[in-house]
């Protein structure tokens, strides 16, 4: 993704954040650091600053967020402080440049990475890219609904009736699945098979147990395969008569 994210044309600025848990201050920081140095990301913490101010009692946590760690409101407001004035030094620096450009010009075949890119290549199937590879659809409806802000369910497929099916072909060695977990319970449940191995059957629980709103949950369902052609089947297994959501297949990851 890093090799990818250097190659694009259009030159994307890449920032790395990193929220902090403000119950115990704990994160993801040093392994966030560990790569970007790596790849020359730059990198900003709200650990230093936002939940300093909850130590020092500048703000109470519940200030901030709900639940410890996924910002409310404020807790937005305050991190966007944090990520602004960051890229304005970064502006300030390059406005003194003579080729500000330059700065961006990484020798990406210099670079040494520190894992393996299996997702280098990843290619995301939606309801509008999937004529290729779809094989089978019976009780699946595809959403037409316009992308027009940032809903994230959008562009997949609903069900809601017990043994509907979808089936794609697929080419690669790793896959995945997007779906919607519900807060607004009880929803159907799935399961995804890969290759007709129904000992590796992936149950895909739409019930959410979260209270915070619905979830774009990511289900891995095979790595490392033999590069080649895949089966993906995912099947509704579990309905209820009074499930107050649909089953919600956002796409398929390869």
């Amino acid at each position: 993704m890093i090799s990818k994210l250097y190659k694009s044309k259009s030159r994307p600025a890449v920032l790395t954040v990193n929220s902090v848990r403000y119950d115990n201050g704990e994160n993801a920081q040093e392994q966030h650091l560990k790569v970007g140095r790596a790849y020359h990301i730059p990198c900003v913490s709200m650990k230093p600053c936002l939940y300093e101010k909850v130590l020092d009692g500048t703000f109470t946590s519940r200030n901030i967020t709900e639940d410890d760690l996924h910002p409310n409101d404020l807790g937005h407001s305050l991190m966007a402080e944090v990520i602004i004035d960051f890229l304005e030094g970064v502006y300030e620096h390059l406005k003194d440049m003579p080729d500000p450009a330059s700065e961006a010009d990484i020798e990406i075949d210099k670079l040494i990475p520190i894992s393996a890119n299996s997702y280098e290549n990843s290619v995301r199937y939606q309801n509008y890219n999937c004529q290729e590879i779809l094989t089978e659809n019976n009780g699946f409806t595809a959403d037409p609904s316009p992308q027009n802000n940032i809903q994230i369910f959008r562009h997949g497929w609903t069900a809601d009736k017990q043994g509907a099916r979808i089936s794609f072909c697929v080419e690669g060695s790793c896959i995945g699945v997007q779906y919607r977990k519900s807060i607004h319970k009880p929803a159907p449940v799935a399961t995804a098979i890969i290759d007709g191995c129904l000992e590796h059957a992936v149950v895909l629980d739409a019930n959410f147990d979260e209270t915070w709103g619905d979830s774009l949950h990511l289900d891995t369902l095979a790595e490392h395969l033999p590069y080649g052609k895949h089966t993906v089947e995912i099947e509704l297994t579990e309905t209820h008569e009074n499930d107050k959501v649909p089953f919600y297949l956002v796409s398929v990851i390869v």
